[in-house]
């Protein structure tokens, strides 16, 4: 589904730089639509704002590395950053059951998960996910989740799955869907 803001749903530099996003959310915030990319030729995108989410994140993806270069501690820097943000998140949110925490206690698991030899390579595809998130505020693993049932509207479809997974990044996405 790709529709253009509203005025009153958007700010005036949100609207400009509105993109398509999960379009099967039960969550306003990301059914909301694109901007013509039209609207958006010649304008500058807004700044980004690095605050305590970004931050936990890019020091989660900091001890990941260290951990996979083969630092001792990084793994568990890593599992109590992860842990920390979601106690965070829930508290935010109020909710142990809301988007966010989901996203991280996911996070969690497949640190615990990749400790077993044969799952190793678990970490480097979440050091590269992470990566992702606080480079290109992609997050992989949200836009995964979003596509459980409990997350989702909409029918399982190959256009939802094409959606979710080609939409352009969206600033915050995973506090947009709490």
């Amino acid at each position: 589904m790709i529709s253009a803001p509203t005025a009153a749903s958007r700010s005036a530099p949100q609207a400009r730089f509105a993109t398509i996003v999960f379009s099967g959310s039960r969550t306003p915030a990301l059914r909301a639509g694109a901007a013509s990319h039209r609207a958006c030729a010649g304008a500058r995108p807004p700044r980004r704002h690095f605050g305590v989410t970004w931050w936990l994140w890019a020091l989660t993806g900091a001890a990941v590395s260290a951990s996979l270069a083969g630092w001792a501690p990084g793994l568990a820097a890593a599992l109590g950053l992860t842990a920390l943000q979601a106690v965070h998140q829930a508290a935010r949110t109020r909710s142990v059951h809301s988007f966010p925490v989901q996203v991280r206690a996911a996070y969690l698991l497949l640190l615990l998960a990749g400790m077993w030899p044969p799952l190793h390579v678990l970490h480097p595809l979440q050091l590269a996910g992470t990566v992702a998130l606080v480079v290109f505020d992609y997050c992989p693993l949200a836009r995964m989740l979003s596509l459980l049932p409990w997350n989702r509207s909409r029918p399982f479809t190959l256009s939802l799955l094409r959606t979710t997974f080609l939409s352009p990044p969206v600033h915050n996405i995973i506090a947009a869907h709490a």
